[in-house]
């Protein structure tokens, strides 16, 4: 999050837990490529399926309705070769056979929000 912040993006912490129908993207493979500008590169290959999703309060919500929207999209699209998960931000969530920890949805949640500007602590 704090990355997303430093690039100018809107970030938004939901007040209130909600369910909503989202997309979400399953694993079904990766691939550790060779170091490159010190990291290990990650190729991630799976598929997007319909789930309906418990989302707990303070959680993160992120549009790509923003002026940095096709940002906001590349940073957190699984299967882009500049994405976070590409560049190890989500290594120690992702493994093969499970959902990625980005929903993606097609709706704005209606539920309280508050804009983060800075990341706490610092």
């Amino acid at each position: 999050m704090e990355l997303l912040l430093r690039h100018g993006i809107v970030v938004e912490q939901l007040e209130a837990g909600l369910s909503i129908p989202a997309e979400v993207f399953r694993v079904d493979s990766l691939a550790v490529q060779r170091p490159y500008q010190g990291h290990r590169m990650v190729t991630l290959q799976g598929d997007y399926h319909e789930v309906e999703r418990e989302v707990p309060a303070g959680w993160y919500w992120v549009a790509t309705a923003q002026p940095l929207g096709a940002l906001v999209f590349t940073m957190l699209e699984p299967e882009i070769d500049d994405s976070l998960f590409t560049w190890n931000f989500f290594d120690r969530a992702v493994t093969e056979r499970r959902d990625v920890p980005v929903l993606k949805l097609m709706t704005v949640p209606v539920v309280s929000r508050t804009r983060i500007t800075r990341v706490a602590g610092r």
